[in-house]
């Protein structure tokens, strides 16, 4: 239902004229971050995470090389999805709308 929102010519935010959603990234972030919020609000915090007087309990050091490895490969995922969003570099103008979604992805 709140895809039809953006996503059909018929869905209220569509008819605005205003709300424009490049490759649909707007309702899927509303609809993830929400769940999300909502998900943790259900489950609550970690077992074992607070002590009883409710103070954090410190957590053990992870592994520095394969959290700099995981955030390569998510920014290197983040600007093959958002500049392959265009679907196409056929036509003149398309190389300009990847490199610009490229570029937002970097500095945003």
């Amino acid at each position: 239902p709140v895809s039809h929102w953006a996503w059909d010519s018929t869905g209220w935010l569509a008819q605005t004229g205003y709300y424009k959603d490049f490759a649909g990234s707007g309702v899927v972030h509303l609809m993830g971050g929400t769940c999300a919020v909502v998900g943790c609000y259900i489950i609550g915090p970690r077992e074992g995470r607070f002590r009883k007087d409710e103070e954090p309990l410190d957590m053990p050091g992870h592994s520095v090389p394969l959290a700099g490895l995981g955030g390569f490969i998510l920014i290197f995922g983040f600007l093959a999805f958002n500049g392959g969003s265009q679907a196409q570099i056929a036509h003149k103008g398309d190389g300009d709308l990847v490199a610009l979604a490229i570029v937002n992805t970097i500095l945003g």
